[in-house]
């Protein structure tokens, strides 16, 4: 197995993609590899801090995927529709024909991306750079109350901040704060012990920085107040690699009594109109090259990804502390570096 580790930091560490990385790979349901090597900084001692099996990471994106399980999980009890309008769960949305569905599937028109509609680039720096509870609750006032659109309603798939919203409907419909909750339904279930959306149950000593490391002038560019900051829909839930694999095996478990059968099914299977799920990104590019063209997963800005791979019953997750150095395709490297050496 040293020789999977030797790989894999050969790839992330040795081309200064990150300073270390946590790893595990299953196969039919067992964890067949689980690794990590490296430190929380390159260059900074008195940010040292090494990787260990039980680091905690903030997921980033990959949030994504448990808000949109959490969403399911309430459909599974009868509190929604995925089709349902979000005004009827949140009347103070300004849109009134925008569906859970699609803030699932970021077909919302793009009126919630920072990136096509520059009125909302202040809202989002603001979950960013100046993250408290009051700044998150004004954020998603702004989000519901805006009232511009920049493409038709379903016609296109654009990464948005959407999520916000529907943590926001987690909390209205389970009548609990989204970390009760949670742990409630999904990581109690499943033995994620280490998962938390309350930034303030995080295990601080344990915690490994995002470090957006300058590969030109060699510097660490640590996120000090990360560890403050709470989870927001779109990301910032803190876990490590044994609880997100904990939670890929919940797929191939068929929800593990987590979610019915048949929910996960639809949380794994293309949506007709885009090239994803209703859950998941699919793309080859991120989950390497022998990974099957239904698997499903996600990426996230810190450097983190999950796959979940339900034709070949494997799933990996790879998690780590630098997002801006580590394209798609380096993910999917590591994976693959993975396969060819199991």
């Amino acid at each position: 197995m040293d020789t999977i580790k030797n790989a894999v930091s050969d790839i992330i560490i040795g081309d200064h993609r990150a300073p270390g990385f946590s790893l595990a790979y299953s196969i039919g349901g067992e964890v067949v590899y689980r690794g990590w090597d490296g430190n929380q900084v390159f260059n900074t001692p008195q940010h040292d801090k090494p990787y260990a099996g039980d680091s905690i990471f903030e997921l980033a994106s990959v949030t994504k995927t448990i808000v949109a399980a959490l969403i399911f999980r309430l459909r599974d009890e009868g509190k929604l529709s995925i089709g349902d309008k979000v005004k009827k769960h949140a009347p103070e949305m300004h849109f009134d024909d925008i569906t859970i569905y699609q803030m699932l599937t970021h077909s919302s028109g793009g009126y919630d991306n920072c990136d096509i509609n520059p009125d909302h680039e202040e809202f989002a720096r603001r979950v960013c750079w100046d993250s408290t509870r009051a700044g998150l609750k004004d954020y998603v006032a702004r989000m519901y109350a805006y009232d511009r659109r920049w493409y038709p309603l379903g016609t296109k798939s654009i990464y948005s901040d959407g999520y916000l919203i529907l943590q926001d409907l987690v909390e209205r419909l389970s009548g609990m704060p989204v970390e009760d909750y949670a742990r409630k339904v999904l990581f109690e279930p499943l033995g994620m012990i280490d998962t938390h959306f309350d930034e303030r149950l995080v295990d601080a000593g344990r915690f490994i920085m995002k470090n957006d490391y300058d590969r030109e002038t060699r510097e660490d560019k640590l996120f000090l107040n990360a560890i403050n900051t709470p989870a927001f829909g779109n990301a910032g839930v803190f876990s490590t690699v044994d609880d997100m694999m904990r939670f890929t095996l919940m797929f191939l478990d068929g929800g593990a009594q987590v979610l019915k059968s048949e929910t996960v099914v639809e949380m794994v299977t293309e949506c007709p109109e885009f090239h994803r799920t209703p859950a998941f990104l699919m793309d080859p590019a991120v989950f390497g090259s022998s990974a099957s063209l239904t698997a499903v997963g996600h990426p996230g800005s810190s450097g983190t990804c999950i796959v979940i791979d339900m034709d070949k019953t494997h799933t990996s997750v790879l998690l780590s502390n630098n997002g801006v150095n580590m394209p798609g395709d380096v993910l999917g490297r590591c994976f693959d570096a993975v396969r060819d050496n199991l």
